[in-house]
């Protein structure tokens, strides 16, 4: 027995304690987002917020993307394409959805600013998905895909999920 959480058990510490047995990591570890990203988007744990579920939601996220531009450079079928990529709308929406409820049940203060940022994401993915629609090119759907997608979701969890976390954490301990 390596640690132990006392009564009443407190959610956020016990996923936090089960987290740092199953995704090890450095805290100080930062993704560099600089470089071109050509092959989709590998999951990195310094990217874990702390928050079991939200950390289980990005990386099926990671997956998703990953799989989008696997996709694309197999040439894949535009059925296929637009399958996978409704998927991961679908996905980062509910994701969004839940981040947000957890957001007000710890009254996050910068709640309506993230869920703005959230908002603002989801037309960017509108256009994408609209542009892929009229083009059918599974090229330009995976350079729009590594240069707006993995982009914004790396600088997303290391900016703003980050914080949220932070919060909870300190909430939770109260």
């Amino acid at each position: 027995m390596n640690n132990d959480v006392g009564k009443p058990i407190a959610t956020y510490s016990l996923y936090t304690m089960l987290q740092s047995y199953l995704f090890p990591t450095a805290e100080t570890t930062q993704i560099e987002i600089g470089a071109e990203w050509d092959k989709g988007i590998a999951w990195d744990n310094c990217l874990l917020t702390g928050n079991l579920t939200v950390d289980m939601q990005h990386q099926r996220i990671f997956a998703l993307v990953s799989d989008l531009v696997r996709f694309c450079e197999e040439g894949s079928d535009t059925a296929k394409l637009s399958n996978t990529l409704g998927f991961l709308v679908k996905h980062t929406i509910e994701h969004f959805s839940d981040e947000e409820a957890l957001q007000i049940e710890y009254k996050y203060p910068d709640h309506e600013n993230h869920k703005q940022k959230h908002n603002e994401f989801k037309e960017t993915i509108d256009e994408l998905v609209q542009r892929f629609e009229k083009t059918g090119s599974s090229e330009e759907l995976s350079r729009n895909v590594n240069k707006i997608l993995v982009r914004w979701l790396v600088t997303h969890i290391q900016q703003e999920d980050k914080k949220i976390s932070e919060h909870i954490r300190i909430v939770s301990a109260k």
